[in-house]
């Protein structure tokens, strides 16, 4: 008879509850959207190519090997785009994800390593998907809505064993977005621009990453009064620095961060118009206050039902994001 440490005793309680819920698949749907969006609507040429290149596959460069390993370096880069469409497709309708984790990080990682130019969402998509291959691996469902089979038993061995993986990998994806947005917030004080609250006025105005013209001519009186582009500034880093603090925050003030984290960042594509750093972020958020039970999405279930037709188990479970 084996005694259980302190430790071994709070991952057996862990265990006993954990759920399958349907949060991890929303987060992937939202982070494939992200990528998806990306690629359908620019060419390989104007993502891929070195500017004033006009040749359809990549030069040779001195990079590592590991990004010579980049679908858009290896391949022809148009049909390279299509081969990542086609398997971001899969992810967003959640088709199959044992077969589908590895091919979406590796998706995200190709762009990440073969695109010009990147944002912090692709890096972000990268990442996660990165870290949720073992959960994807360990998904047998046609569908990622779909509820699964079983939940888990501590006493039996290789199921508490898959389920004691799970937990970890979920806690390392928190601590990771944690530290996000601990870096975004504690990193802006150091600049000048944020310090003092003028940050967000001259970010409007970046010829780059701007707002629109008629938005701009719009914003600029208000955000000049003193009081209310000082406050706006350090609310950003305010903010952020409270998204961290998610992590240890009670359990039902996480709804309450994980809508107004989403509205934070829609209303970063109203200003800049980074609409795929907004689904990265949004899957992100999921994964890291989404809810403990699932979301309740039965017009999902409904047409999965209809998709898989007998196939589909009579249990509501669905997996955890958090614990």
């Amino acid at each position: 008879m084996y005694k259980l440490t302190h430790l071994g005793k709070y991952a057996e309680k862990k265990i006993r509850k954990f759920q399958w819920t349907n949060t991890y698949g929303v987060a992937r749907s939202l982070i494939a959207t992200g990528l998806f969006l990306t690629l359908a609507f620019n060419d390989a040429s104007s993502l891929v190519q070195p500017l004033g290149d006009q040749s359809s596959e990549m030069p040779a460069t001195s990079e590592p090997a590991l990004m010579s390993l980049s679908l858009f370096k290896l391949l022809n880069a148009e049909l390279a785009r299509w081969i990542s469409l086609a398997i971001l497709s899969l992810v967003i309708i959640g088709w199959r994800p044992r077969i589908t984790g590895i091919l979406h990080w590796y998706v995200a990682f190709s762009y990440a390593a073969g695109a010009m130019i990147i944002d912090g969402g692709d890096q972000v998509a990268e990442v996660l998907s990165l870290l949720l291959v073992p959960v994807t691996l360990m998904d047998g469902r046609k569908w990622h809505w779909q509820p699964a089979p079983a939940g888990f038993d501590a006493k039996e061995t290789g199921s508490a064993f898959k389920a004691l993986v799970l937990l970890s990998v979920f806690f390392v994806i928190r601590l990771q977005v944690a530290f996000i947005y601990f870096h975004a917030g504690v990193g802006k004080m150091s600049v000048d621009e944020w310090a003092n609250g003028t940050s967000i006025f001259y970010w409007i105005q970046s010829p780059l990453f701007g707002t629109t013209q008629f938005l701009s001519d719009l914003l600029i009186p208000f955000f000049a009064e003193e009081l209310v582009i000082t406050t706006l500034t350090w609310g950003v880093m305010i903010f952020e620095v409270l998204l961290f603090l998610g992590i240890a925050l009670s359990k039902k003030w996480r709804p309450v961060l994980l809508v107004a984290g989403i509205l934070f960042h829609f209303s970063i594509i109203v200003l800049h118009g980074l609409v795929s750093f907004f689904f990265s972020m949004a899957g992100a958020l999921v994964l890291f206050l989404g809810p403990k039970k699932g979301f309740k999405l039965d017009w999902v279930k409904k047409l999965v039902n209809r998709s898989v037709g007998s196939e589909a188990p009579p249990a509501e479970i669905s997996i955890q994001a958090v614990s």
